[in-house]
């Protein structure tokens, strides 16, 4: 296997095996059209079969549609209803013995082939991975997505237009009023994310695998899956950096999360399963009481020195229900996001208890006009609104992993 982060490289490496493979399949989110991978792909358009593109967002330029539309069946389109389709797979190959994959970060766009940080591995005939895997998968995708119409082409091109056009007047509006997230709207505050948000979709990638997770009770995770939410493992199910929200680098609270018994009060325990009791008092949806957060933290505050703190607690809290909490960082310290919380919503200096998060965190949160507004129906504005409390991080946090 080989890692890719240069985006230099990382077309040459695909120019070259667009060039030199007979066959030529791909699976990726979003696609552009201006850009030297693009170019090859297009005078090499006969070895494309079976890839699939995908139309969430409105994020695939038309150009490259247009390229293709009248190819029927060797590009096909999809856009999901229920979360996103987000896969990047490159896949070349002459024979079952002869094949190249390139499977990571990277779009199939100008931004991801030229200014992003972006990782891939490559993974060559030699190797584990079979070419059955591979084709597999791709034919999956393909199978799900469907070749795309004149008619159908001209509804996304005018979508893209709209879409477009609102993302730049939210942006336009934000930056004339220059206001204070305490005194902004539901529009002001979705244009702040989308204009200066830090991370932003790796965010919201961490928060749609988080709630998979939370599809079954903290206790049926596996180890890595409760560290993942926990905050103290960087990378795990094709996440590269579970630290955004927050970093927790107690050992306490590690230990907490792992599998191991620990000795208690009446004999051993499995602490991760004492946590899962506590986060079940808070309900998968809808508002969350004082009552419910109370009988959620009487375990964390019963077991005090156990590695549970503000900011270990509150990150559960946010994975669970990002649209109701927020992960607190920094607390004392220079990096992390409490010192801009602080300057936001006049948060006092020293938080030490946790009902101090609920009465000038949780509830400032709730007085403000961009969270107590109406559910939108645009699926990247819910998608964000579903996640608007936690997601204040990608506006507080100063320092990047």
């Amino acid at each position: 296997m080989k890692i890719i982060i240069n985006p230099n490289e990382l077309t040459n490496e695909l120019c070259f095996a667009i060039e030199k493979y007979k066959t030529v399949r791909f699976a990726v989110a979003w696609a552009s059209a201006n850009h030297l991978v693009f170019q090859v792909l297009k005078k090499n358009k006969n070895k494309i079969v079976r890839s699939t593109v995908g139309l969430n967002f409105e994020q695939t330029h038309p150009d490259f549609i247009k390229i293709f539309i009248k190819d029927h069946g060797k590009i096909k389109f999809i856009k999901k209803k229920n979360g996103v389709f987000h896969p990047k797979i490159y896949f070349f190959y002459n024979s079952e013995n002869d094949w190249k994959m390139f499977i990571g970060s990277a779009n199939f766009t100008k931004s991801a082939l030229s200014d992003n940080d972006e990782i891939v591995a490559v993974y060559e005939s030699n190797g584990k991975v079979t070419f059955e895997n591979l084709t597999q998968i791709l034919d999956d995708y393909y199978i799900r997505a469907s070749v795309i119409s004149e008619k159908d082409f001209e509804e996304y091109r005018q979508a893209r237009q709209k879409s477009q056009k609102t993302k730049q007047d939210n942006q336009d509006k934000f930056k004339l009023q220059k206001k204070q997230l305490d005194e902004m709207d539901w529009e002001e505050y979705y244009a702040i994310l989308m204009n200066d948000g830090k991370n932003l979709q790796e965010r919201l990638d961490i928060l749609q695998k988080a709630r998979e997770y939370f599809k079954v009770p903290f206790k049926n995770l596996s180890e890595l899956q409760r560290k993942n939410i926990g905050g103290v493992k960087k990378e795990g199910d094709n996440i590269q950096n579970w630290f955004l929200f927050g970093r927790m680098p107690s050992q306490l609270f590690a230990n907490r999360l792992s599998d191991r018994d620990e000795k208690g009060e009446n004999g051993t325990i499995k602490s991760y399963m004492k946590i899962s009791d506590a986060l079940e008092f808070i309900p998968a949806s809808g508002p969350v009481t004082k009552k419910q957060f109370d009988a959620c933290l009487s375990y964390f505050q019963n077991h005090d020195g156990w590695g549970y703190g503000l900011s270990t607690v509150s990150r559960l809290l946010a994975m669970k229900r990002p649209d109701q909490f927020f992960c607190i960082t920094g607390l004392g310290e220079k990096d992390g996001n409490f010192k801009n919380l602080e300057k936001a919503f006049g948060t006092p200096k020293k938080l030490s208890t946790h009902d101090d998060y609920w009465n000038y965190v949780i509830e400032n949160v709730r007085n403000q006009k961009w969270y107590d507004c109406s559910k939108p129906t645009d699926p990247l504005q819910l998608e964000i609104w579903n996640a608007r409390v936690a997601l204040m991080d990608a506006i507080f946090y100063e320092t990047e992993f």
